[in-house]
């Protein structure tokens, strides 16, 4: 097996590990084989082999371990994890309905958000210090 894919594996056996952290080697491949299978599905559907149905289920499944390997590398750098709610919340609506952020008047802001979540998770993992008694 590929050692990046062994992150992939690991992230989806922590499907519902929202606790602990996820470094960035295991956030960022996750990321890179959940968007080559993403276009791969995609790719099937518009070629007609494939149910729109499936993919919005695919979609709908993935939401909870991008979610969790979200969180914990939030936690890893030491961040807040509640500032990824909107991209959360952005992709169940988007796995359910069908509709993208980027069709309305918050387009702009939106991808200004995006942005400046990607440059937060890639920050360095924080080290805690040792608490002195």
């Amino acid at each position: 097996m590929n050692s990046s894919f062994k992150y992939y594996i690991l992230a989806l056996f922590n499907f519902f590990n929202f606790e602990g952290k996820a470094t960035r080697p295991e956030f960022w491949f996750f990321n890179m084989y959940n968007l080559i299978i993403d276009i791969i599905i995609s790719l099937l559907v518009y070629a007609g082999m494939l149910n729109i149905a499936i993919i919005s289920m695919y979609f709908i499944i993935m939401c909870i371990p991008k979610s969790s390997i979200m969180i914990r590398r939030l936690r890893d750098a030491d961040l807040n994890i509640y500032i990824s709610l909107p991209y959360i919340i952005s992709n169940i609506v988007f796995a359910m309905f069908g509709t993208t952020p980027y069709t309305n008047q918050f387009t702009a802001l939106y991808l200004i958000y995006i942005i400046i979540l990607i440059i937060l998770l890639c920050f360095p993992s924080k080290e805690k210090k040792a608490q002195e008694k």
